[in-house]
């Protein structure tokens, strides 16, 4: 009976390091695909400076010289945010949303 007992004691100490295994490498990689919102990025295409204030709640608040400027980056901001959802609408619109799962079949993966 004791025998079991420590088997069982082992195999849920075991089962327990692992799950927590999984739930730190979700917590980085999860960590890992958020935007660094603080870093200076420089692009071309802008005629003057554009600043991306983001508020508590992480509101974008853009300032520009020119509308252009502010538009770029306000697309720049929405890339930040939502490229996932943007590629999926493009793909989407395009009739192109199961392309890549096709491809993976049709090399056999």
């Amino acid at each position: 009976m004791a025998f079991a007992f420590r088997w069982l004691i082992r195999l849920f100490l075991g089962l327990s390091a692992l799950a927590l295994g999984a739930s730190a490498l979700a917590y980085w990689l999860a960590a890992r695909s958020l935007p660094d919102y603080g870093r200076l990025v420089e692009v071309a295409g802008l005629s003057a400076p554009v600043e991306i204030v983001r508020d508590t709640h992480a509101v974008p608040h853009i300032f520009g010289a020119t509308d252009a400027d502010v538009f770029f980056g306000l697309g720049f901001a929405h890339a930040q945010d939502r490229l996932w959802q943007m590629t999926m609408l493009r793909r989407t619109a395009q009739g192109r949303l199961s392309e890549g799962g096709a491809r993976c079949l049709r090399r056999g993966r």
